[in-house]
Formats: structure tokens, sequence, C-alpha cells
């Protein structure tokens, strides 16, 4: 997905109804039972998933991670969008308008 198809910044995220998650220490697994899948993260992509359990803007989550890990901006934008690509087409996070 390139930039020009990336979210806009106020788009909502919300997380998948049916996934699991459990904390294995500094990272995190996802269960998705309708996929009959296992999903690691690591420490950064699950703490994304933590922030996005209750809806959030994107804007909002990237201004969470910049002051969190002190990344610059457009690179923590671009790590998002490589991450929600993922995870959308895994089905585990959707876009709300």
């Amino acid at each position: 997905m390139g930039m020009e198809d990336a979210p806009r910044g106020d788009a909502l995220l919300v997380r998948a109804d049916h996934a699991i998650t459990a904390d294995l220490d500094a990272n995190g697994m996802i269960l998705d039972p309708e996929a009959g899948q296992f999903i690691e993260l690591n420490p950064v992509a699950f703490r994304m998933w933590e922030m996005i359990a209750a809806p959030i803007s994107i804007a909002e989550l990237c201004e969470r991670l910049v002051a969190e890990y002190a990344v610059a901006p457009d690179m923590c934008r671009a790590e998002v969008d490589r991450w929600l690509a993922d995870m959308r087409a895994r089905g585990l996070v959707r876009l709300k308008a």
C-alpha cells in the first residue's frame, strides 16, 4: 500500500471483536479463531494493538507512539500504515470513517 493509498489520519481504528489477545511479557499474541491463526506481535506492534483496544484515530495513535517512543512523526506514520495494512488484510482491524 503506497502513501497515496494510506487511510486518512482522522479514520478511527477498530479492533475485531473475535480476536483474543495474550500478553507474553513484552511481546503479544493474537488468536484469530475465525482464521485459526496465532499472530505474534513484537513489543511495539503489541503496544499499538493495546492502544486501539478502544476506537482511536490514526492521528492520535501516531501522536501517542511518537511521544512514547521518541520516533519521527513521518517514520511513525509509515510504520503504522504498514502495520495497519497487515492487520486489515488479516481482518483484525477495520477503519471507521
